[in-house]
């Protein structure tokens, strides 16, 4: 009985040595590349919650590292060259 008293007396005590929690979102998942891809904006949003709800007393700025990933096989990437004015052709290629 008396351990269950003492867990709910430190309890506020142990949350307030939590870290901080990032909750981060981006405006799109997914980018589709296709033929006519021109370029995509990505807009990269979220919030930081502290424990307590409180802001840390140091002045400090906080660092975030933001990944972005590619697909994971390599991709061949041909370029098409128009041959006597009728006739498409691959020209060159590039391995990504």
């Amino acid at each position: 009985m008396r351990r269950g008293w003492i867990a709910v007396l430190l309890a506020p005590l142990l949350m307030a040595q939590a870290k901080p929690v990032l909750v981060p979102d981006v405006s799109q998942r997914d980018i589709e590349i296709q033929y006519s891809f021109t370029g995509a904006n990505l807009l990269l949003f979220g919030a930081i919650l502290y424990p307590g709800g409180r802001l840390p007393d140091d002045d400090k700025p906080t660092d975030i590292v933001v990944v972005v990933k590619g697909p994971v096989q390599s991709i061949l990437v041909r370029e098409k060259q128009k041959l006597g004015g009728l006739i498409w052709v691959n020209a060159s290629r590039l391995r990504y």
